[in-house]
């Protein structure tokens, strides 16, 4: 890790080319093993490393992250609750360390140290979303029944932390969702309104303009 500030000097490198470039100071590790990954992975834990620009589509580049400031831990933790606030209020302590990571005891001080504004009430207005696989807003909360029913919270987290693409109406998961190919499976987990099927039709039609070809749709 000592070795990467040299390596990444000259700016973005894929993974292979991190890689080559330790071999070329003495710091050999097997290209086809696990250790590059997990070495460019606490490299970015420790604050060495972040990614960079797409080299090409899925190739990913790594690059030197300049701190914006130095802060104390406390002060860290806090700016990191605020910011998880903005994308996440309503919450609690509870879900900010399920979130993060940290010990309960740091959430809750940082949660003291944070105003929360109020979050208006939300009015139910039939809004459809299709998330994807791990979808922060699935992510966000300790409880995942304010997202998800009780009842079908094991359709949406499979096992071993996976989650599954998800369809939302107004928030609320109501179906989980499949694509293959061309070919893009909703399984409700009860019967849906035309309203929602329209909503899940407009969506279809997004992700297919998104990904830049036809899908078929199948519910």
């Amino acid at each position: 890790m000592e070795a990467l500030p040299t390596v990444l000097a000259d700016g973005p490198l894929g993974r292979a080319e991190v890689v080559d470039r330790l071999a070329s100071l003495g710091v050999v590790i097997d290209p086809k093993g696990q250790a590059a990954p997990h070495l460019l992975g606490y490299a970015a834990s420790r604050g060495v490393l972040s990614l960079g620009p797409e080299l090409a589509r899925g190739k990913a580049s790594y690059r030197l992250l300049k701190a914006f400031s130095d802060l104390s831990h406390d002060d860290a933790v806090t700016e990191l609750a605020r910011r998880y606030l903005r994308g996440h209020q309503p919450a609690e302590p509870s879900d900010f360390a399920a979130w993060s990571g940290l010990p309960a005891r740091d959430a809750k001080a940082a949660f003291a140290a944070v105003e929360p504004s109020p979050s208006p009430e939300p009015s139910p207005s039939g809004t459809v979303r299709m998330v994807g696989h791990f979808d922060p807003y699935l992510l966000g909360y300790a409880d995942k029944t304010a997202a998800v029913p009780s009842e079908f919270v094991a359709r949406v987290r499979t096992g071993g932390g996976f989650v599954t693409p998800t369809v939302l109406v107004d928030g609320t998961a109501v179906a989980i969702w499949r694509l293959s190919g061309a070919d893009l499976r909703v399984e409700p987990f009860e019967p849906l309104s035309d309203d929602v099927v329209a909503g899940i039709e407009a969506e279809v039609t997004d992700i297919s303009r998104f990904l830049a070809k036809p899908l078929t749709l199948a519910l």
